[in-house]
């Protein structure tokens, strides 16, 4: 090394280089490399100065889980081995991708409170004798003094954050799956949870915010932090206001009488004062509806929050779906659910649209609360061009006996993706009148419920009936319909066999229980041995059964 702190075998100069700043792997490391200007091959050496609040239970598990983040559950490992000389641990290994000509060899190199990581990638064939010598023969010049214990320390690690800037929050990611926490270091992490980190964003994600959740969530199992969170909530500042509902998720995570009156009195006391729709955040309020009850009526009250309307109107609906509350509870806060409609309905169209995931639930308790300014915004819902808004919104004018807008009823018949739906939901609200017969077919119901199960994972570009098969299944006769699908378009699309029903050998029967319908992926379509490929799908079916 240009230091002599280190040295290593190489028919080339070692340099060192600046880190590229967009360049998060291994924050705070110094890199030097060599590079192979016959071959076009570089190996790097990163040297890092292990910070004073890093902690792990023993030096050969640091090396394991740092050698854990060079390979994924897919790739295969050779060479691995573990050595121990004083002062000095490495672990060595090639990560190997099946198929690939090339392998990722690494030694990682554990001394004092530096951390050396060597690595590459180099043909297989090649390793053994061009490159082995730089990882075999790798030597740190010297005797490291002050070879620090690495007991836990959970509170330093606390007090740094309390002032961390983005290269230490880059810093801290980095290490924290190599952190052992236990029940000792729940205290820290509950004061580390209460600030909001300059890597915070609303989405709660791949953010040390997120990760501290996690983590105190997978040490105090047993729910310990109940009463601490309840008693700090509304001493929460504003600036770390986005904490308040990641202890609103705790807090429900519980799920116990304790911790959801602890919700209702942590709202009460201190409402979340965020401004703005909050993006979806983890919460169990949806898993136990009897609790969730229990934050009823009160929970009303933030109806109209700009920060948590979404929650209100979708638990509200949860809970009148399971008789937990009453329509009259609804309509007893109507100006509320009016106000955030009014509200929305001020953002920008495509905005709306492309959130209408949200809109759901409102929109339907619009049609509950059924009063003049409610059916007056439902109106102003029902001009937007999206579909499943304009699906929504035909459900809450018609609940609420507003005219039927047969326009969108026609549009709506006429497309896979919502017809069947739009059966079903006439005919709870007992007006399949409405329902245009030229698609009131098993056929095309049949065709609709498919579109649904073959969109899984991806949408059908395509669905093309092939016909109905007539069998004796499970006892009796019943029909079968066909279908051909494709994900693709043009000469070259790929078609499999979809199939819908079972349906009554009665035309005029609508009803199927679907219990076969679904995609045979086994094989691509064939019309000639489409009854064949029907066979083997419903074998394949009672297999999976047994």
């Amino acid at each position: 090394a240009p230091d002599k702190s280190f040295s290593t075998s190489s028919p080339y100069a070692l340099r060192h280089i600046e880190r590229d700043a967009d360049d998060k792997s291994h924050p705070g490391a110094e890199r030097f490399l060599v590079y192979d200007s016959s071959a076009y091959v570089t190996s790097y050496i990163d040297r890092t100065i292990l910070p004073d609040w890093l902690w792990f239970s023993s030096d050969t598990a640091f090396l394991s889980a740092r050698a854990a983040d060079y390979y994924g559950d897919s790739d295969s490992l050779a060479g691995y081995t573990m050595e121990d000389k004083g002062a000095v641990k490495s672990v060595q290994f090639s990560v190997i991708v099946p198929g690939d000509n090339l392998a990722k060899h690494v030694r990682l190199v554990l001394h004092g409170n530096e951390l050396y990581e060597l690595f590459g990638h180099f043909a297989i064939r090649d390793l053994p004798e061009n490159y082995d010598r730089f990882f075999r023969d790798f030597r740190i010049n010297g005797n490291k003094t002050g070879v620090k214990s690495w007991k836990g320390n959970a509170e330093a690690l606390s007090d740094v954050l309390k002032k961390a800037d983005e290269n230490t929050m880059t810093q801290v990611k980095a290490f924290w799956n190599h952190l052992s926490f236990t029940a000792a270091d729940i205290p820290a992490l509950r004061t580390m949870m209460l600030r909001i980190y300059p890597d915070f964003d609303s989405s709660y994600s791949n953010n040390l915010n997120g990760m501290i959740y996690i983590q105190l969530r997978q040490t105090d199992s047993n729910f310990s932090s109940v009463q601490y969170f309840s008693e700090q909530f509304a001493s929460i500042t504003e600036k770390d206001e986005y904490v308040k509902p990641m202890i609103i998720g705790y807090l429900s995570e519980a799920k116990t009488l304790e911790s959801y009156a602890a919700i209702k009195q942590c709202l009460q006391k201190s409402p979340i004062r965020i401004k703005k729709l909050l993006p979806y955040f983890s919460n169990r309020l949806y898993d136990s509806l009897e609790l969730t009850a229990t934050l009823y009526p009160e929970l009303l009250d933030h109806a109209n929050s700009e920060a948590i309307w979404h929650i209100v109107c979708g638990t509200a609906t949860s809970l009148l779906d399971s008789g937990l509350i009453t329509t009259q509870l609804i309509r007893e806060k109507a100006t509320a659910f009016c106000d955030v409609a009014a509200r929305v309905l001020e953002e920008d169209a495509e905005d709306i649209e492309d959130g209408s995931y949200y809109y759901t639930d409102l929109i339907r308790l619009l049609g509950i609360v059924n009063t003049p300014e409610s059916k007056n915004l439902l109106t102003r819902f029902s001009k937007l061009e999206g579909r499943y808004i304009r699906f929504n919104t035909l459900l809450a004018m018609l609940a609420c006996n507003m005219p039927p807008d047969s326009k969108t009823i026609l549009t709506l018949a006429t497309t896979d993706e919502y017809r069947h739906n739009l059966y079903d939901e006439l005919k709870k609200l007992n007006k399949l009148s409405l329902f245009p017969r030229s698609y009131l077919s098993q056929q095309q119901l049949a065709q609709s419920r498919l579109y649904e199960f073959a969109s899984d994972e991806d949408v059908p570009a395509s669905i093309v009936p092939a016909g109905t098969k007539t069998m004796l299944y499970k006892g009796k006769q019943q029909k079968f319909y066909l279908f051909k699908v494709s994900y693709d378009e043009g000469p070259d699309a790929e078609y499999y066999l979809g199939v819908a029903g079972p349906y009554d050998t009665n035309a005029a029967s609508m009803s199927s229980s679907h219990d076969v319908t679904g995609m045979y992926w086994e094989e691509e379509f064939d019309a000639k041995n489409k009854d064949k490929q029907l066979e083997a799908y419903l074998k394949s079916l009672e297999d999976d059964e047994e």
